[in-house]
C-alpha cells in the first residue's frame, strides 16, 4: 500500500496534528508514504525540504514551489489548489489529508481525510467572526467540512465524541468514519528527567519553581482567558507558591495578565523546544486543558504519562479521554476552574491518587495501537475498493 500524504500545513512542531503525523505514521509497517507539500513564494525550498526530511524521516517528501502566497490563494478560493498541485498529489493507492480538509478541486483517486473535530463551527464566538471582512467564519468552515465529508471515501477522527459530532452535522459521514485514538510515546515520558535537566529548562524559559502548565496553541477553544482569570482568583499564598505557564501566547493574553495583575506569576511563552517538552511537563504541578471543545486532548495524556495530575473540562471529548484520572470542571465557570486548581494543588492525597490513575490511563493511548488500527482500516478500505 502506498499513500500520498498532504503535508503543506505541517509546519508547526507543537501542533497536535503535526505530532500525530510524525508519530502515528512512523509506527506503520504495511504502508509506504510519500509526503507532498507546496510552498508559498516567500519560502525557501531547500530549507523547507530539510525541515520535512528531518521531521518526517520515515517518508520520502517532495516539495513544490508556487509563484504566489499559498495561504492567500487557498483561503480566498475556499481551499482550492492549483491544477499542478492536484497532479502532484496523485500516483498512489490513495491520497491522505490530515488537516481536516480536502481541496475542492482535488484530483481523481481515493481520498482519506482526518477530521479531528469541528471546533470552528461549534464555538458561538466564531459565528460573528469575519475573514477579510468578506467571508463569514462559520459558513466558511461549515462548507469546508461539508466538502471533506462528501469527497472523502474514508474518514478518520480521534474520539467517539468527535465521531458523533461529525455525523450529527454531516450525516453523509456515518458509514465511512472510523475512530483512532492518538497516543504518546510512553517510554519517552517514563524516563524521569534529572535535576540538572529540570533546572536547565527552568532557567531557559524562566519558569517558576512550581507551576500549572498549559501546552498547545492559544486558540479560542482552549479557553485560556478564563483559565487566566481563574488563576488570578486563587489565594495570594497559592499564586505565590504556584505560577502559571502557557507554552504559547497572544498579545491579548499578555495584556490580560497585566490587567489581572498576575504578570509576575505567569509565563506566557513563544513555544517550547521539542527536546525540552518532557522535563517541562515533569517539572509541573498540574497540567490543564479546560477547552470548550476538543477533538482529543493530547496534552492531558502527555501530562498523565509524565506522572502529573490533570485538570480538564467536563465537556466535549475530554471526559472520554481522562476517565476518572483527573479533576473535571465546567469550562464556562471561572469559579469552578479555580476550585479545581485548588483541589489539585492543596490535597496531597488526591494528587497521589490522580497520578497513579493517570499513569495507568495513559498506557491505553499509544502510537503503536493508533498505527495498528489505522493500518487495519486502510487495508480493509483499499481491499474493498480495488
Amino acid at each position: 500500500m502506498k499513500l500520498s500524504v498532504y503535508l503543506t500545513e505541517s509546519k508547526n512542531p507543537h501542533d497536535g496534528i503535526t505530532i500525530m503525523i510524525k508519530n502515528m505514521l512512523s509506527y506503520c509497517k504495511e504502508i509506504d508514504f510519500i509526503g507532498k507539500a507546496y510552498l508559498s513564494i516567500g519560502e525557501n525550498k531547500q530549507k523547507m525540504q530539510d525541515y520535512y526530511d528531518s521531521n518526517f524521516p520515515f517518508m520520502k517528501t517532495k516539495v513544490k514551489k508556487l509563484a504566489y502566497p499559498q495561504k492567500v490563494i487557498t483561503h480566498l478560493s475556499g481551499f482550492k489548489v492549483p491544477l499542478s498541485v492536484n497532479k502532484f498529489m496523485s500516483g498512489c493507492d490513495a491520497q491522505l489529508y490530515f488537516h481536516n480538509f480536502i481541496p475542492k478541486n482535488c484530483t481523481k483517486g481515493k481520498k482519506i481525510v482526518f477530521i479531528h473535530d469541528v471546533t470552528p463551527i461549534r464555538d458561538e464566538t466564531m459565528k460573528n467572526r469575519k475573514i477579510l471582512k468578506i467571508f463569514n467564519y462559520y459558513n466558511y468552515y461549515y462548507k469546508l467540512f461539508k466538502n471533506s465529508t462528501e469527497k472523502a471515501d474514508l474518514i478518520f477522527t480521534v474520539s467517539n465524541f468527535s465521531k458523533e459530532d461529525i455525523i450529527k452535522t454531516y450525516p453523509v459521514a456515518k458509514n465511512k468514519i472510523k475512530v483512532v485514538y492518538p497516543g504518546v510515546m510512553i517510554e519517552k515520558f517514563e524516563i524521569r528527567a534529572t535535576d540538572e535537566e529540570i533546572n536547565k529548562v527552568k532557567q531557559k524559559y524562566d519558569l517558576p519553581k512550581k507551576y500549572i502548565l498549559f501546552v498547545g496553541q492559544p486558540r479560542e477553544n482552549k479557553n485560556l482567558k478564563r483559565l487566566l482569570k481563574a488563576y488570578s482568583m486563587l489565594d495570594n499564598n497559592l499564586k505565590g507558591k504556584f505560577g502559571l505557564v502557557y507554552a504559547n501566547t497572544t498579545e491579548e493574553l499578555n495584556k490580560l495578565s497585566k490587567e489581572l495583575n498576575v504578570e509576575n506569576n505567569v509565563r506566557l511563552l513563544k513555544g517550547i523546544d521539542e527536546e525540552d517538552i518532557v522535563p517541562v511537563y515533569q517539572a509541573s504541578s498540574c497540567v490543564t486543558l479546560v477547552s470548550t471543545n476538543e477533538g482529543f486532548g493530547l496534552p492531558l495524556v502527555e501530562g498523565m504519562a509524565s506522572k502529573v495530575p490533570v485538570l480538564a473540562s467536563n465537556v466535549s471529548c475530554l471526559p472520554e479521554i481522562v476517565g476518572d484520572a483527573g479533576v473535571l470542571v465546567n469550562p464556562y465557570s471561572e469559579e469552578e476552574i479555580k476550585t479545581g486548581l485548588e483541589k489539585i494543588l492543596t490535597d496531597s492525597e488526591l494528587r497521589q491518587k490522580l497520578i497513579k490513575l493517570g499513569e495507568e490511563r495513559a498506557k491505553f493511548f499509544t502510537w503503536e495501537n493508533c498505527a495498528k488500527n489505522f493500518e487495519k482500516y486502510v487495508e480493509e478500505f483499499l481491499s474493498k475498493n480495488d
